[in-house]
This record gives C-alpha cells, sequence and structure tokens, in this order.
C-alpha cells in the first residue's frame, strides 16, 4: 500500500508543478515546441516504469510521466489556434469528454491486462501513443503558434492619433485667426472713436 501511494504521489506532485510551467512556457515559446517536450519525459518515465524492477525506478519513472502531464491542458488551448471558430466548441468538448471516458476505461482495462498479460504492458501501451502522438504533432500543428507583437501602434489608436494632430493644428490655426482679427476690430473701433472726436 505505502509503494502505491508513493507512486500515485510522485505523479500528481510532478503534475501539479509542471502544468502550469508548461502552460506558461506553450505562452513564450509557442504550442508545438512545448507539447513536443512535455512528451518526452512521457515516453521516458513510461519506459523506465516498464523496465524497472524495484520501487526506486518505478517511483522515478512515475515522476516523469507526471512531468508530461502539461499536455493535456496545452493541447486543449491548442484548438484555439489550429481549429477553426465555428468547430471549436465541439472539438474543446469532445477532447475534455474524452479524458472522462478515458478514466472510465482505462481502469478495468488496465486491471485486465495485468490480470492476464503483464503490468508492465500498461506502460508501453502509454509510450507507444505518446510516440504517435508526436508524431501527429510534427505532420500537422503549424511550426509557430506564438503571436506577433508588433512594437507599432495598434491600427485604432495610429487613425485617431493621426486624426487629432491635424484637428490640433486646425484649431491653433483658427485660434491664431481669432486672435488677429479681434486686435483689427480693437484698432477699427479706436481710429472711428478718434475721428468722432475730431469731428
Amino acid at each position: 500500500m505505502g509503494q502505491s501511494r508513493g507512486h500515485i504521489t510522485a505523479t500528481l506532485l510532478a503534475a501539479a508543478v509542471s502544468t502550469p510551467v508548461a502552460g506558461r512556457l506553450g505562452d513564450v515559446y509557442g504550442k508545438r515546441r512545448i507539447p513536443l517536450a512535455s512528451l518526452v519525459p512521457l515516453i521516458l518515465g513510461s519506459a523506465v516504469c516498464a523496465l524497472s524492477s524495484s520501487v526506486i525506478p518505478m517511483i522515478a519513472g512515475r515522476g516523469l510521466q507526471g512531468l508530461g502531464m502539461g499536455v493535456v491542458p496545452l493541447g486543449i488551448s491548442l484548438l484555439r489556434d489550429v481549429v477553426p471558430a465555428k468547430k471549436l466548441g465541439p472539438s474543446i468538448a469532445i477532447m475534455s469528454a474524452s479524458l472522462g471516458v478515458g478514466g472510465s476505461l482505462g481502469l478495468p482495462l488496465a486491471a485486465a491486462s495485468a490480470q492476464n498479460t503483464s503490468w508492465r504492458v500498461l506502460f508501453w501501451v502509454v509510450a507507444v501513443p505518446a510516440l504517435a502522438v508526436g508524431a501527429l504533432i510534427l505532420a500537422l500543428v503549424p511550426a509557430s503558434t506564438v503571436p506577433v507583437v508588433r512594437p507599432s501602434a495598434p491600427p485604432a489608436m495610429a487613425r485617431s492619433i493621426s486624426a487629432s494632430v491635424p484637428a490640433k493644428f486646425r484649431m491653433e490655426q483658427e485660434g491664431r485667426r481669432t486672435a488677429h482679427s479681434s486686435k483689427k476690430d480693437k484698432k477699427t473701433q479706436v481710429r472711428e472713436h478718434l475721428t468722432w472726436v475730431s469731428h
């Protein structure tokens, strides 16, 4: 019982640490590189567990498997970049449902496989599909899914700036013309007053 708890704890602890880190790295370096990098410890951990003959390698392999758990949320977020908007909702629903279906079917299938064949088969069953997923990512996911951040101002801001500059210039010109005309009016009034006094 203690050994099984150690296996589960190693996986859950590594997954709890690696999942948010993988999500952040996926936003920075792309959702093609980081899922591929996450599959590496998952495959290695599965192979280590399948070949282990004692508790320590098994716990280490399970920890490596936990490091690869970040591929699940990265896969869901990747759908927003590669799937059309009309198909995004059903795609996320199918992927989320597959987690529940896989969990419900995996337990009885794993028990049957361990009872009738060998428990090592369970880990090879994880490693081989993980390799297939990596090949599919290389073949189907674009090379870069990182949003391009341009240093220039956004179009709306640029338009507002370009519109405000001429408007400000026109206001200054109109203010100068108004001040100039008011000065002329004052001079005209003074001249008319002097002319009236002289008469």
